[in-house]
């Protein structure tokens, strides 16, 4: 899936501590997506295993930016952060908790100073 590029606002979810760093020195950038697939996850919340693959299968759509390199040239794509965090249960989960929280349902609340 494919998201386009008009959304009203993005997110930086921070996930440092994931990997023994302070929560802010890696994150993880996501814009907000359409109401279809919004609503989708909301009503994925019934079915957990549903609602992960759905998440994992619009992941690389929704990155707007992240921290992760391959190394201090080569910058990941979407597709392989997606595919790292979904390799990752307990980053995964707490990635979409966030993104479901903080990015479709934040009703346009942006934080201070954007």
């Amino acid at each position: 899936m494919v998201i386009e590029k008009h959304y009203l606002f993005s997110k930086r979810i921070p996930v440092g501590q994931f990997y023994g760093k302070e929560p802010d020195e890696v994150g993880i950038e996501l814009i907000e997506t359409d109401g279809e697939t919004a609503a989708r996850l909301q009503r994925g919340g019934q079915d957990s295993v549903q609602m992960v693959t759905f998440f994992n299968g619009i992941l690389p759509g929704v990155i707007k930016d992240h921290d992760y390199w391959e190394d201090d040239i080569h910058k990941w794509t979407a597709e392989e952060v997606a595919k790292h965090v979904a390799s990752r249960a307990e980053l995964c989960l707490y990635l979409m908790s966030h993104y479901v929280e903080d990015v479709l349902f934040s009703h346009g609340k942006k934080r201070d100073g954007e």
